[in-house]
């Protein structure tokens, strides 16, 4: 009788840790398939932003199935603007000529672009977010701006 109670006490306790461990190992299929997307989803925005010439403002949402597992891929871009100062500071030494310090001011448009996967139940929902930047789509001056 004795012997019965200690294997089911330690069944119970296997039977635990055999449901961790299950459980662990679906939550990584779950975040590999999810960083998989993404690096799908961020080739395909960036094919398109190749082909149209910059990023362009908005979002766009959709649901992914993969492994049994169903995902809901989230990808927002929004204009990122600052000024980026680049010191060139050259100088030139020839015969009989100053040394010449040149700095320039280079401005770059920016987008941000934020890509994110969810899963799981809806109160137990998880995530994962991959932030990048994008050259932003500039307007044609005239016909031959390249």
């Amino acid at each position: 009788m004795v012997t019965v109670v200690i294997i089911s006490v330690c069944l119970v306790m296997a039977l635990r840790v055999f449901s961790f461990c299950a459980a662990a190992v679906s939550e990584a299929y779950c975040s590999t398939y999810a960083v998989d997307i993404l690096q799908e989803k961020l080739d395909e925005v960036e094919e398109g932003i190749v082909m149209e010439g910059g990023a362009v403002v908005g979002s766009f949402s959709e649901e992914v199935k993969r492994g049994g597992r169903e995902f809901t891929v989230t990808v927002e871009i929004t204009n990122w603007e600052s000024p980026i100062t680049e010191p060139a500071e050259e100088e030139i030494e020839t015969e009989g000529l100053e040394e010449v310090e040149e700095t320039e001011i280079v401005t770059m448009s920016l987008c941000e672009a934020a890509f994110k996967a969810e899963w799981g139940p809806p109160r137990k929902r998880k995530n994962i977010v991959v932030k990048t930047m994008f050259p932003a789509k500039t307007e044609m001056v005239n016909e031959y701006d390249i």
